[in-house]
């Protein structure tokens, strides 16, 4: 009998939950290095700076550093990747934080609609996503919801000293991770107020309390820490993007929030007055994104049920919602206000449960547990239709960029130039590749200057390279041309990251082509391949073209390259591809090449999901007009794996 209250269903249910979360977030994870844009556009600076015990921008985020870099030597020492294991750590600290939720939703719900809400919140849109990438969001969810849930506690059980004790820590906790925790304070000094409780308490009680909020806090040593014993420590926000000679003071702006440039975080907040509607609208479609329309008005419904039980718990609702809401109003309308709802989401979830458990409320004869089992049933089938509706973008687990990427540096040819536009996941991966290979001919270069490409592109002593994220800034999307028409030309790299800029008539190029199978063949008019080139490569055929433009060309061609099976009975079957709709990845259309200019193409076609004929496969080089798809010429390959 004493076996069966080793663990109560409290505990069991908490410890499945956290299975179950650490379960579903490191399955969907990113692998490796994570890259992307929005939410994720600081993910592989987070990894970085965990992997290196570095600093991250401001305000620091010291225990999110220190955590990440214990899970990154754990999976050293597990021979795995340990930039997955750094995104491991916010899958094990959302883990945690439902855990806490639903120690919450036991104490205002019945347990069927406690186990349901929960999973509601583990599959929801911002949570799964937040726990699936390097993020401080994760960690700031503990803080988050372990306030909330203690604050209701205090309400209901004034008389105990244990939950100002946990809000101690978790707001101390919060401060060294994510200061928006603020925005809970209101809410939480409320209740404390309203519960009387702080009238009884004793010094030594206060002191205690003093104690457990500073300790968290004093992780920010950590940075001084750093600055005084390696003064050439990873620091993110350092405009040179080389390991930087810090001070204190240096340090001190970044744990207060100063920002490289000088100014502080307060560009990202503006009070919603002229755009309020706009504004509000932005809030209210996100979280009816979440939780659907009729799941945010039940949980609105839910919560002033759970006023009707405690008109505190109304009055420190209103005080908690208020100033997150004006927050997610204020900050600018794009994708990084997403990152920041859960924090809306999670208490309209707790009024979804509420209402599933009404008699608890308003019939208080109805306990039955097959009653509240049935209530229950409308918030399971909204979990599991939110599950489904999450998974296929929150599944992240097949996106291996960061791994590409890193292969891809090894293209880079020694005492490269790299433009990379700053703060992008880019730049923090080209350092860690310079880190791990522990090379230092390379130039990461953060200028956003395009007239410091076209000079730097005219140094005949080094290859200049630009990525999608320096692209971006200036509109460099395939089909714009107002940089090459600025007197320079595009060569193709053998990497979806990197494009080479140099000047139309670069003697090496020259050099290069000659070096290659010269066959010299029309392809279009006034266009041949002048050579080519095949590069190994375990997953495909890496083609290198040189096209050389014998007249002027009015004309834009398109490029295909094909890997072709040629029949004994004269049959022709097409099993891989690799086409361009421009040369040099769609950047450098044909009607801007100069005469006698030769053009490096670079392609990649991938081995087709079938076994590969003994005999009979070519590689076929071709062009089409661009403008109709009608082929202008080909020059086939002959092939054998």
């Amino acid at each position: 009998m004493k076996s069966a209250k080793f663990i109560s269903p409290r505990w069991l249910g908490s410890l499945l939950i956290f299975g179950m979360a650490l379960w579903l977030y490191t399955t969907t994870a990113v692998p490796g290095l994570v890259v992307g844009g929005g939410v994720e556009s600081e993910s592989a600076e987070l990894q970085r700076v965990a992997n290196r015990l570095g600093i991250a921008h401001s305000t620091g985020y010291p225990i999110y550093t220190l955590v990440g870099y214990a899970a990154a030597r754990l999976g050293d020492w597990l021979h795995q990747n340990p930039y997955t294991w750094i995104t491991y750590s916010s899958a094990l600290a959302s883990a945690i934080a439902l855990v806490l939720f639903f120690q919450l939703a036991l104490l205002v719900a019945s347990p069927p609609s406690a186990f349901g809400a929960t999973g509601l919140l583990m599959v929801s849109n911002t949570l799964w996503h937040i726990s699936t990438i390097p993020e401080t969001q994760a960690l700031h969810a503990i803080s988050l919801i372990g306030l909330f849930w203690l604050m209701l506690l205090h309400l209901f059980r004034p008389q105990k000293l244990e939950p100002l004790v946990g809000m101690a820590f978790l707001a101390g906790l919060g401060l060294a991770n994510h200061r928006t925790i603020v925005l809970t304070f209101p809410a939480v000094g409320l209740a404390v107020l309203l519960s009387g409780a702080w009238r009884h308490l004793k010094f030594k009680q206060w002191a205690i309390l003093g104690i457990v909020l500073i300790l968290p806090i004093l992780s920010y040593g950590y940075i001084y820490l750093r600055v005084n014993t390696d003064p050439h420590v990873v620091f993110s926000t350092r405009p040179s993007w080389f390991p930087a000679e810090m001070d204190n003071q240096i340090a001190t702006d970044v744990i207060r929030g100063k920002l490289q440039t000088g100014e502080g975080l307060e560009g990202n907040i503006r009070l919603p007055k002229d755009d309020f509607s706009e504004r509000l609208d932005f809030v209210w479609g996100n979280l009816q994104d979440e939780l659907t329309t009729v799941g945010v008005w039940a949980g609105i419904l839910g919560l002033l049920l759970l006023t009707l039980r405690n008109w505190r718990i109304g009055v420190v609702l209103a005080v908690y919602l208020l100033p997150w809401t004006i927050f997610l109003m204020a900050w600018r309308l794009d994708w990084k206000a997403v990152i920041y709802q859960h924090a809306l989401v999670m208490p309209l979830i707790v009024g979804l449960m509420v209402l599933a458990s009404w008699p608890l409320y308003l019939a208080k004869k109805w306990k039955s547990p097959i009653l509240f089992a049935i209530f229950t049933l409308p918030l399971l089938w909204l979990a599991i239709h939110t599950y489904f509706q999450n998974r296929p973008e929150r599944d992240l687990s097949h996106d291996r960029r960061g791994e590409a990427y890193l292969a891809q540096m090894e293209y880079l040819t020694h005492g490269a130039v790299v433009f990379g536009g700053g703060w992008s996941p880019e730049t923090f991966i080209l350092l860690e590749f310079l880190d791990n290979h522990h090379r230092t001919d390379l130039l990461p270069l953060d200028s956003r200057n395009v007239d410091d490409v076209i000079t730097e592109s005219s140094n005949l002593n080094r290859d200049t390279y630009i990525t999608p994220f320096f692209r971006s800034i200036f509109g460099l999307y395939a089909g714009s041309t107002w940089i090459q028409e600025r007197g320079v030309a595009f060569s193709g790299t053998h990497t979806e990251i990197f494009l080479q800029v140099r000047p139309p008539f670069d003697p090496r190029l020259q050099v290069e082509a000659d070096g290659a199978t010269i066959v010299q063949t029309p392809i279009a008019p006034g266009i041949e391949l002048y050579s080519y080139a095949l590069l190994p490569d375990p997953n495909g055929i890496r083609l290198a073209m040189y096209w050389r433009a014998n007249e002027t060309i009015d004309t834009r061609y398109s490029v295909f390259t094909h890997l072709r099976y040629y029949a004994a009975d004269g049959g022709v079957r097409l099993l891989s591809q690799d086409d361009a709709y421009a040369p040099v990845e769609n950047s450098y259309p044909t009607d801007l090449w100069e005469v006698g200019q030769i053009v490096k193409d670079t392609y990649f076609i991938q081995w087709p999901n079938e076994p590969l004929p003994a005999d009979g496969l070519k590689i076929v080089i071709g062009m089409t007009l661009s403008a109709t798809g009608n082929r202008t010429g080909e020059f086939e390959i002959p092939f054998a794996k």
